[in-house]
């Protein structure tokens, strides 16, 4: 019986141990060739704490064998970092920095242009909460505004964040009579340049600005990826497995597949796109934005290149982004040069859009 027991704990212990490597270095296949690595990464935090338990197991029942499970636990404590913080560096007194700025991203879900929430308050809570906050740099995706007075008129937004004399707004539409979302930077330093990255096939884009702090020009990229673009019913399907008819739950799920599996091609694409661009900048960069990806991906890996993470370097916790009816992952992001040092990273819980917004200071040095 002895035998057998020790059998089966040596199946899950490698079974446990080959999934969590294979997941590990899937962020290293674009989707583009196999799109179904990319589902892969949302295990990685459940086989990894999985492995930690093997691996007391063993150790308690002091066999050898907990070599395996130490492996890959050391294989994949880097991708561990990236969604799991205990503890980030924080600063007290931020004029000990050499030349500090504070930066947010918020992904504002078009400031609830069509009352998704029920709720009047959406606009102008959320441009109480900027000025509040009062962060150098902002940064939003799902910008919104009109030239109608009746809507949302961009020189209503301009007037209530008006603490920033500089902004760079760019939108999906070269005219937006009705209204057009877009991507948005809001600044209290000067732009010296503007340029807008788009995307063959979709409403996605990049919007690049260059600022000038306190004689440090700096590359800010604000980012938003391709959104897999799930309605309420794909959302049920995803949430449970509850259909009236068998064959009708099998055309929802895949529906949902097909647009996660374009959604992952996409954004595949456009990461690679923005990391050449990322990497020919004269200037240090700073990149935000939503990336519709977690940590785990091939998007984030991309994206990140030898940048650094605020979160990594200054956040604790898992840092979910994301706030609606599916569970809450890191999709939105703050990555620097790693010249530059981050502090204070905060992921607040206000219920003002899908996301929540994040922020940090970065120490971005001095030129001289």
């Amino acid at each position: 019986m002895k035998k057998v027991l020790l059998s089966i704990g040596l199946f899950i212990t490698w079974m446990s141990a080959i999934t969590l490597a294979i997941i590990t270095f899937s962020v290293y296949v674009s989707p583009s060739r196999l799109y179904f690595f990319a589902f892969m990464g949302y295990l990685f935090p459940v086989f990894w704490v999985l492995n930690l338990l093997i691996l007391i197991y063993w150790i308690l029942r002091r066999k050898k064998y907990l070599i395996i499970p130490l492996a890959v636990l050391i294989l994949g404590w880097s991708q561990w970092e990236n969604i799991f913080q205990l503890k980030g560096k924080t600063i007290d007194d931020i004029s000990e920095l050499k030349n500090p700025v504070t930066i947010m991203s918020f992904n504002v879900k078009m400031f609830d242009r069509y009352n998704w929430s029920g709720r009047k308050d959406i606009l102008d809570g959320t441009f109480d909460y900027i000025r509040k906050e009062n962060p150098d740099i902002v940064c939003f995706q799902e910008f919104y505004a009109t030239n109608n007075n009746h809507k949302i008129p961009e020189n209503y937004i301009v007037n209530r964040l008006k603490q920033y004399p500089y902004r760079h707004i760019e939108y999906k539409n070269s005219t937006y009579t009705i209204g057009s979302a877009g991507m948005a930077l809001f600044s209290k330093y000067p732009i010296r340049a503007k340029k807008v990255i788009r995307f063959e096939n979709t409403a996605n884009f990049t919007i690049q600005t260059d600022i000038e702090i306190r004689g440090n020009v700096v590359r800010v990229f604000d980012s938003h990826l391709e959104s897999i673009r799930l309605n309420n019913r794909d959302i049920e399907v995803i949430g449970s497995i509850k259909t009236a008819e068998a064959l009708e739950k099998e055309k929802s799920i895949k529906v949902v597949i097909n647009k996660l599996e374009k959604a992952f091609k996409k954004r595949a694409h456009q990461a690679e796109i923005i990391s050449r661009h990322i990497s020919n900048s004269p200037y240090p960069v700073i990149v935000c934005g939503d990336f519709n990806d977690i940590p785990v991906s091939y998007v984030y890996r991309k994206m990140r290149g030898d940048l650094k993470d605020a979160f990594v370097e200054a956040g604790k916790g898992f840092g979910g982004t994301y706030n609606g009816k599916l569970p809450s992952f890191r999709i939105d992001y703050i990555l620097f040069d790693p010249s530059f040092e981050a502090y204070n990273f905060k992921r607040e819980f206000i219920d003002l859009s899908d996301h929540y917004p994040i922020m940090t200071i970065l120490d971005i040095g001095a030129k001289n």
